[in-house]
């Protein structure tokens, strides 16, 4: 389950990229097609390995993991800024 999640988001990721891209107007890439690829494998493997990994706990737990995420983004961001 957990890398058919991954895959799901990627390609999620994909589409609404392509459509932003589409609304935007953007005709050309500012990065090369290879770094959008290893961006690609690496958030895959994220995903996958995150999911993998909280399936041994139960499910409020999980939630509560996941929900944990946004805090050192949130921090990061703050500095920043």
């Amino acid at each position: 389950l957990g890398s058919i999640l991954g895959y799901l988001e990627v390609m999620g990721v994909m589409v609404f990229s392509f459509v932003e891209r589409w609304f935007v107007g953007a005709e050309e890439r500012k990065v090369k097609a290879s770094s959008y690829m290893q961006l690609t494998c690496c958030l895959l493997g994220s995903s996958y390995f995150s999911t993998v990994g909280l399936d041994y706990i139960n499910y409020p737990t999980k939630v509560v993991f996941r929900s944990c995420k946004l805090i050192p983004t949130m921090a990061v961001s703050l500095f920043m800024n």
